[in-house]
This record gives structure tokens, sequence and C-alpha cells, in this order.
């Protein structure tokens, strides 16, 4: 039987493993960290009072960084770069970069008291506000710029936990009351409830299933894409859960019993995957995860490759391209759409039913595709004149994608001409002397019987 302390080790490991760290041997003391002190993959944050407690994947501390600031902190989340931004309810908002140094605040006028922060795609940072005038979520660029302001409606405390779908534009929001509601922040309209919870709703994370995850206080709750729910997370809380942030790799998070510990659960089973790990003594408010997949940042990778055959080809005959479209992201793809760009001076052959063709343009509409999932089309072409041609084939989605180096690729093939023989397939010259040789011999055989018939005809 696997113990709770065999469990511990394996969510340590996959933290850890998942993403080349070695975090054995750390020091237990802070400031003492044979890392050098740089955020890594994993590390987790824990806010409490005007500090921020910074563990390892393993929870061994790191040291305590502080934001100077006279309130205690509450939200945290990371931009590309990798700085930690941590909201305070001194209305303000603090930045450290990736060895924890304080950078100064982000962003000004907060009108109420700043909590969840989320970044979008392209690096704009979003703000959940309460207990103020206007309890707004406010858009910043990635100077602190502000960019826009949502009038969204609430129920108890203002805009209070936040986070972004894919699309870029679907903000789910938590006010401390029992429903997730959504906002389109690129429309600036308000939207149908996501769902409705049995108790009271704080922190959330979007799900690549789209679903949600939901610290709902005296639950942890896992929600469908209808809004369903689907698993509570059940671990004693004597407060009540108000914070949760992913472990990289997603198959696990970090959950927050306020002011008491914070542990982690196995997302897909409910296990209860390490003993609780206490940042106190003080008010314990916030939770972040360095690498944690976020729906608004992750994006779903697209790629796609090709190969050709036969190559060389000889003219008029068929050449097939065989295009591999993969998604290496988290997050689901929607909307793919593969397009093929057919050399010049080929003849169109085949494509398949849910591909068009237009002037040399093949457009393929292949729909969603899941984390890890693949999917392969098929198209066959005619050379017309020999030489080199190229084939382009590209794909893209409608979420953002983080790199966008492998959505396209070429292919090139050698066309021959029907006159010149396919020099793969010409016999080598010592072939062609054996095989003269053999046919001399033959010819030579055949005159002797000849002549051999010829004298005993005479006689």
């Amino acid at each position: 039987m696997i113990t709770k302390a065999v469990r511990k080790r394996l969510f340590i490991i996959t933290l850890v493993l998942g993403f080349g760290l070695l975090s054995l041997g750390v020091s237990s003391v802070y400031g003492q960290d044979p890392l050098n002190d740089t955020f890594a993959p994993g590390d987790v944050f824990a806010a409490v009072e005007s500090q921020v407690k910074w563990y390892r994947p393993d929870a061994t501390p790191v040291r305590t960084i502080s934001t100077g600031q006279p309130d205690h902190n509450t939200g945290m989340a990371f931009d590309a770069a990798g700085n930690l931004y941590v909201t305070n309810w001194a209305y303000t908002v603090t930045r450290f970069n990736t060895s924890g140094t304080l950078l100064g605040t982000f962003g000004s006028g907060y009108s109420s008291r700043p909590e969840g922060i989320v970044f979008d795609f392209a690096g704009n940072a979003y703000v959940g506000t309460v207990y103020g005038r206007d309890n707004d979520i406010r858009k910043f660029d990635a100077e602190g710029n502000p960019l826009a302001q949502f009038d969204v409606e609430t129920e108890r405390q203002g805009s209070d936990w936040i986070d972004l779908a894919a699309d870029q534009c679907t903000m789910f929001y938590t006010s401390e009351g029992r429903r997730i509601m959504r906002y389109d922040v690129c429309t600036d309209e308000q939207l149908e409830d996501f769902a409705t919870l049995p108790y009271r709703a704080y922190e959330l994370r979007i799900l690549p299933d789209g679903g949600v995850l939901v610290a709902d206080s005296r639950n942890i709750f896992r929600l469908d894409s209808t809004g369903t729910i689907t698993m509570a997370y059940t671990y004693t809380c004597t407060t009540y859960w108000r914070n949760l942030s992913l472990a990289p790799g997603g198959t696990s998070f970090w959950g927050g019993c306020t002011d008491r510990y914070f542990v982690g659960f196995d997302i897909t089973t409910g296990e209860v995957l390490t003993d609780p790990i206490a940042p106190g003594p003080g008010r314990f408010r916030g939770l972040a995860v360095f690498g944690e997949p976020t729906a608004a940042a992750s994006g779903a990778d697209l790629a796609v490759t090709q190969t050709d055959s036969p190559d060389p080809v000889t003219v008029g005959n068929n050449l097939t391209y065989t295009v591999t479209v993969i998604n290496n992201g988290l997050w689901p793809a929607t909307g793919v759409t593969l397009t093929e760009t057919l050399p010049a001076n080929v003849t169109f052959v085949l494509i398949p039913d849910y591909c068009t063709e237009e002037d040399g343009i093949v457009t393929c509409t292949l729909g969603k595709l899941a984390s890890s999932a693949s999917t392969t089309v098929t198209i066959v072409v005619a050379p017309r004149t020999e030489g080199t041609i190229t084939n382009m084939a590209s794909v893209m989605g409608n979420e953002c994608d983080p790199n966008t180096a492998n959505n396209t690729t070429t292919e090139n093939t050698t066309v021959l001409s029907p006159e010149r023989p396919n020099p793969a397939a010409a016999p080598e010259a010592s072939t062609l002397l054996l095989l003269g040789s053999g046919l001399a011999s033959l010819a030579s055989y055949a005159g002797l019987r000849l002549r051999a018939r010829r004298q005993r005809d005479r006689k």
C-alpha cells in the first residue's frame, strides 16, 4: 500500500524532475540555497501579512521577501519574464524580479483594494479589487499604465478573484458570494454566470478542459465545462479554503487554508499529496506557484510537419504530401486550420473531404485538438515540369500560440523528366559491365550452336 509519505515523495519528484530541477540537499535555512535564490519552476509563494514566504517545490524554505506595505498581501501572479506581482490591501501592487528583489510598485489609481491579478498573453495585467468605491477590474500594460476599467457586476466583495480564459476575452471572477461570474473584457459586457456554488467562492483557476477549480470556503471544487461540480477535494480546514494555484504540468495543485497552511492535491484523484505547510504566524491570504500553467498565458502550442513521397518523382506521376498537425500545449486548440500552398506547375489530384482547393491553396478545417493530440492530412498532386518544387504548410488556431516557430514547414521535391532516368534507380557501372559480359557470352554460345546445326544438316 502506498503510504502518505510515499505519495508526498512522488508529488515532489513529479514537480522537480518534470522541469529538470534537482532540489535534493537544499538547506532548510532561509537565504542559504545552492540554487542562488532564483525563482525556479514549482517554487511556492505564500503571502503572509506584508511578507511573501518563498519555498522550493518540496516545501524547503528559501527566504522571506517583503513588499514593505502597511497592510497584508493577497493575490500574486508572474509575468512572462518571471517577475512576481503581489497585491496589497494598502491600495498597491508591488513587483519583484526573479531573485526576489523588490522593484517597486506597479500601476496606479486603485480606489479599491487590489486582490486577484492575472496576465494575458500580450503581457497586460488585470487586477480585481474589493472594499472600495467602484470594485472594478482594471487593465494595465506591461509598464503599469492604465488601459481600461471594467464596471463588472458584483455580489458581496467586488471583483475579488479573477482568471482570464484562453480566448483573451472571457474573465471568470468571484465576489465572495455563491456565483462564478463572467465578463467579456473585449466587448466590455457582462456575460452569463458560469456556475452557482454551495457556499462562498474565492480564488479560481480555469482548467484545460474548460472547467474550473475553485476554493469555495468549506471545500475546493472541480467543475466541468458546463459548470457542474464533478469533484470535491476534502481536507480538514479549521478556517476556510481561500486560495489555490496549479503546479507546473497541471496534474496537481496547492490549496490554501486561510491563516493556517497550504497542502498539495492530485487534481484527478483528489489525493492529498503533502503534509500541511504552515507559513505563519499571521494572516496567510495568498498563494502562487512559479511556472503555473494559466489559461490566458499558456495557450495552445500548435506544430506542423510534413513528408513527401516519392522523392525524386517523375513528371506526370503522383506525389503524396503527408502533413501532421499536433498540439504540444497543455490547453486544447480550437478552430484549427491547416493551409497548404501547393507548388506551381502541379496538377491537383486528391484531398480529404474536409479540405478545399482554390488556385493552388488547400485549406483544411481540423476543428479542435486536445493537448498532445495530432491529426494527419494526405494531399496528392502530379508535377507537370521537371526541377525542384516546394510545398508550404502552415497551421493556426483561435488561441494564442507561445511558439510560432513550429507553425510553418516547407518540403522540397526533385522532379525528373520522363526521358531522363531516375538516378536513384540507375544500375551501377559494375552491374552494366557484368550484364554486357553475360549477353556477349550468351550470343557466342548461340552462334556456336547454330554453326554446329548447319554442319549436321550438310551431312
